[in-house]
Parts: structure tokens; C-alpha cells; sequence
């Protein structure tokens, strides 16, 4: 079905060409602070509520709040722990986080344990205090 039309529509003033620009300009800005995933980035990790001590047998690396990672006693960089990883020979790995350790830090080690040939990795959290 067509409606009839009432004529020719007006043209854009080109004066609001330039203010229609700023008001695109200003709501991409101000999606792109809203960013829908913050929720997501202040994920707590998890707590234990047994005490159970660590499998025999397997390395711990810890992370610590600043970022610094420990294994076997030692402090190791990062960029020196698939070196370390390789020459261990270990391949189950449990890591030790505290809380104030944000999840993505942890997770992008994860990722680079994995990438470094680690094939089990257990992630080992604190004990909540009992109630």
C-alpha cells in the first residue's frame, strides 16, 4: 500500500550538518565509558572452605598481591617462567592466589602457564575464617 506523498522533503540545513557530527561524536564517546563489561573485571576469586593441604608431588607457584610469582622459594619473572617451566619438568602445576590478586591477572597467567607447555594447573585459593 502507498501513501500518498505531501511533496518534496526539505533538504538537511547544511548548518546542522557539523552539530549532528558532534552529537554522533558525543554518544559514541560516552558508550564507549559505559563499558558494559566492568562488572565482569571485579570478578572476587573463590574461597576454600577446607583447609586441605597441597598433593605431594606437584610445584607451587605463588602470586603475590603486588605481582610478583614465587616458585620453589625462589622469586621468578615472568618473563623468565617458561624457561623455568621446561627445565622443572613439571607438568601439574598448583597455583596460589590471595584475594586481592584481581582474576584477570590470574587468569593471564593461566594462560601463559598453558602456553609454556603446563598440562594440569589447580588454582589454590585462601581458607574462609570460620563463622
Amino acid at each position: 500500500m502507498r501513501l500518498p506523498s505531501s511533496g518534496r522533503r526539505a533538504p538537511v540545513p547544511a548548518e546542522m550538518l557539523p552539530i549532528l557530527n558532534v552529537v554522533l561524536l558525543l554518544l559514541g564517546f560516552f558508550l564507549m565509558l559505559a563499558q558494559p563489561g566492568t562488572a565482569l573485571r571485579s570478578a572476587e576469586l573463590p574461597r576454600s572452605r577446607s583447609a586441605a593441604p597441597a598433593a605431594a608431588g606437584s610445584v607451587l607457584l605463588r602470586l603475590h598481591a603486588d605481582g610478583t610469582l614465587e616458585a620453589d622459594g625462589r622469586v621468578l619473572p615472568q618473563t623468565e617462567l617458561a624457561a623455568w617451566l621446561r627445565a622443572s619438568a613439571a607438568t601439574e602445576l598448583q597455583l596460589q592466589a590471595p584475594p586481592a590478586v584481581p582474576a584477570q591477572r590470574v587468569l593471564a597467567l593461566l594462560a601463559v602457564l598453558r602456553g609454556a607447555g603446563a598440562q594440569r594447573v589447580q588454582l589454590l585459593v585462601s581458607a574462609e575464617a570460620p563463622p
